[in-house]
């Protein structure tokens, strides 16, 4: 089937992660936690992207149906600042693109950028589960694992609600490599 999404995930509460998102890339609207996750409406309306947040007892967890916010390394970085330790991460399968973007503190831990056709740019020493579970992984397997050696499991109860994301402001599009002036191109797997 393949995945179609992003993560964003952050070490703050679900309410904290809103607030620096909302300091960066403009309004995010949370609607009430529902019991089930098939009841997410993921509908944004005409004004922008229906969004699902995770909610966990030290991180919160931003399903990104834009992929906007999960493909925007400087963003990652920026929230890492202020929030300890940030992860973006997306695959788009039909296209062939996949990216990772891990922070802490502000440092750029690792980030690669796939797309189909094109060489894998990489900044940081790949994660130990990169090996085994790729993130270019068609369904979301290999980012998983990476979110979850991180810190950001997505696994047992969390507290579940939709959120609106209007983009009226976007994201930064520099590059998190430019931030450190090294990026390299890695072999394909």
């Amino acid at each position: 089937m393949g995945m179609h999404h992003g993560y964003l995930a952050a070490t703050a509460s679900g309410s904290g992660l809103l607030a620096a998102l909302g300091r960066h890339c403009g309004d995010f609207f949370p609607g009430a936690p529902v019991a089930d996750p098939d009841d997410l409406d993921l509908d944004g309306g005409d004004g922008g992207w229906g969004l699902a947040l995770e909610e966990w007892p030290h991180y919160a967890i931003l399903l990104d149906t834009s992929l906007l916010l999960a493909d925007a390394p400087t963003l990652v970085v920026e929230l890492s600042r202020e929030l300890g330790t940030a992860v973006g991460c997306m695959a788009e399968t039909l296209s062939g693109a996949y990216s990772l973007t891990a922070a802490r503190d502000g440092r750029l831990l690792r980030q690669v950028s796939v797309q189909a056709g094109a060489e894998i740019v990489a900044v940081g020493p790949p994660l130990p589960t990169e090996a085994a579970r790729p993130i270019t992984d068609p369904d979301g397997d290999g980012l998983e694992a990476a979110l979850e050696y991180l810190g950001f499991a997505m696994h047992g109860s969390a507290v579940i609600r939709p959120v609106r994301y209007t983009a009226a402001r976007l994201p930064q599009p520099k590059p998190a490599a430019t931030v450190t002036g090294r990026a390299r191109v890695e072999p394909r797997r």
